[in-house]
């Protein structure tokens, strides 16, 4: 059997399909990689905020859309979480 891209496809019961490549991952791997990638993204720029926040200093129309785009990184990273812990079975917090 072939792949749209052309590799042969080999399928192997239980243990998913595999190409000359490797493991071919299913619909689900790639939204939790899509779903871990948004919270990243989200979370790595709240780091970054603080730093634009002191640059602003002095510019309190600045300030509060930096304020404001940190909250909303916050609450999509909040959000991805709690999407992440529904489609793998896992309460959000636990560890």
């Amino acid at each position: 059997m072939e792949s749209m891209a052309g590799d042969r496809v080999a399928d192997n019961g239980n243990r998913g399909r595999e190409t000359a490549m490797g493991k071919v991952h299913g619909h689900a791997d790639n939204i939790v990689y899509d779903l871990v990638s948004i919270q990243y993204h989200a979370l790595k720029g709240g780091q970054v905020y603080e730093q634009y926040k002191s640059d602003a200093e002095g510019h309190d129309d600045i300030r509060q859309f930096i304020d404001r785009i940190q909250r909303e990184d916050m609450d999509r990273a909040r959000r991805a979480q709690e999407l992440l812990a529904s489609i793998i079975d896992v309460p959000v917090g636990a560890r």
